[in-house]
Parts: C-alpha cells; sequence; structure tokens
C-alpha cells in the first residue's frame, strides 16, 4: 500500500485500487505541469478532460452522465 492510508473498514480493496491507479495518473500527468500551470494560474481544458475520461471527476455520478456510478468515498 502506498503511502500512509488509515486503516478503516469503509474502504474496500477497489477504493485503495481507485486511490493508488489516481496517484500514479497525478505522479505522470500532473506533478511535471503543476509549477507551470500555478505561474499560468490556469489548468488546460485537455487535463480536466483526461481527468473525465478517466472517471477521476464525480465518480458517484450515474454513468448516463458520465460517472462510474460510484460511491462517494472515491
Amino acid at each position: 500500500m502506498k503511502g500512509t492510508f488509515m486503516s478503516r473498514t469503509i474502504f474496500k480493496e477497489e477504493h485503495i485500487i481507485f486511490r493508488d491507479t489516481f496517484s500514479r495518473f497525478i505522479d505522470k500527468e500532473v506533478v511535471p505541469h503543476y509549477e507551470q500551470w500555478e505561474e499560468d494560474e490556469i489548468v488546460p481544458r485537455e487535463m480536466w478532460k483526461k481527468m473525465g475520461e478517466n472517471g477521476y471527476l464525480c465518480p458517484w455520478l450515474e454513468e448516463k452522465y458520465g460517472g462510474l456510478s460510484a460511491g462517494y468515498e472515491y
């Protein structure tokens, strides 16, 4: 398990997998550009689209609205 993750019964294996996958996404797609985005004071639209395509924006929404139909704990 990556990082310091509190052991709670609410989180199941799929939550841990989601968290680890999202963490790798951030490391690869956000961290290298973060300083420039801070300087520009904007995150490019393409990044928001990529996050949505990967299910990282509002995953609790129903699939018909673009979400994953996941619980709020995601």
